[in-house]
């Protein structure tokens, strides 16, 4: 009575990486000549020829592959006269695939990076622009290197903004799409730079915080074109060491642009007028530092809002107008 026992399927695995590499039977590798030259089955597995010789010339009343018992002879036996053959392994073919796929991630984690590495922190679209017009397929991007300008159907990598160039630590990016007014802000790349800034650099209307503020730099550019820029000034304020600052740019009619920002040294949302830089309000502070702001508007109105740990303040475009 014969028994038949069913293979393991790790059983199959190994048999089947074994099947191209090295004989079933004596599992030496086979030759390209010689006795141990490779040879096949009407089947389809190889062997090497001295030991399939042996195997189909015992004396038994039938004679089978070894491998899948295919009914098989002497006669049948056919030596390969091939060049050497090789068996890609599976295992190493995944690892090669597996190579491939993350050199082709990490080259396009490196185009979204920008110029140099960073993380992009802050992206407007610049479709609403008045320069480069509704079909600009372009965007403005911020990393910690600064500003850097996008265009999406061209395929080409995109350029830092000229005049914002080695500013230290980009924390910062406000855009006016009516205005075309770019506002950065940076922080010193050490604090050792930040205790030599000239004092007649300083915001005369801020007051540091010690230990929480930094004294930082704003930076103003003008999109005059397509891809030609001006640079129209720069000014001083102290914001937070911990965290990022949010600033946005009010356009109102009939107005100057405004450049919003979270002051450290009063916990207050402050205003600037552009391109001066002179300050026109100081608005109500919070408790603690603020967040974020943000400035929404449609053709009627527009709303200003600061965001605290504990307070979400709104203000009216028009009733900063009127102060």
């Amino acid at each position: 009575m014969r028994v038949l026992l069913k293979k393991r399927s790790e059983d199959i695995v190994k048999e089947h990486d074994l099947d191209g590499l090295n004989c079933a039977i004596c599992m030496e590798p086979w030759r390209s000549e010689g006795d141990h030259q490779v040879s096949c089955l009407p089947c389809g597995h190889l062997y090497g020829f001295s030991c399939i010789s042996k195997w189909l010339q015992r004396p038994v009343p039938t004679t089978k592959c070894p491998q899948c018992n295919a009914k098989c002879k002497f006669k049948d036996i056919r030596k390969l006269y091939t060049t050497p053959v090789v068996v890609v392994d599976e295992g190493l073919q995944k690892k090669s695939d597996l190579l491939d796929l993350r050199d082709n991630l990490l080259d396009k984690e490196s185009s979204m990076t920008g110029p140099v590495p960073g993380p992009i922190h802050t992206m407007y679209s610049l479709a609403q622009s008045p320069v480069l017009g509704s079909n600009s397929q372009k965007l403005l991007t911020a990393s910690s290197m600064g500003p850097c300008v996008w265009n999406t159907d061209a395929g080409k990598r995109p350029y830092l903004v000229p005049g914002f160039e080695n500013q230290g630590v980009c924390t910062s990016l406000a855009y006016g799409p009516l205005s075309d007014d770019i506002v950065a802000s940076y922080h010193p790349k050490s604090m050792k730079s930040n205790s030599t800034v000239n004092s007649q650099c300083i915001d005369p209307d801020s007051s540091p915080f010690p230990g929480s503020a930094t004294l930082c730099s704003q930076l103003l550019v003008k999109i005059i074109a397509d891809s030609h820029y001006r640079n129209l000034g720069s000014t001083s304020a102290y914001l937070s060491n911990g965290q990022m600052a949010r600033t946005a740019i009010i356009n109102m009619q009939n107005c100057s642009p405004l450049f919003a920002y979270g002051d450290e040294a009063t916990r207050g949302l402050r205003l600037k007028e552009l391109p001066s830089f002179n300050v026109t309000q100081n608005l109500k502070p919070h408790h603690h530092p603020i967040l974020d702001v943000k400035y929404a508007h449609d053709q009627d109105a527009g709303i200003l809002g600061p965001v605290g740990e504990d307070k979400l303040q709104l203000f009216s475009a028009e009733l900063l107008q009127k102060r």
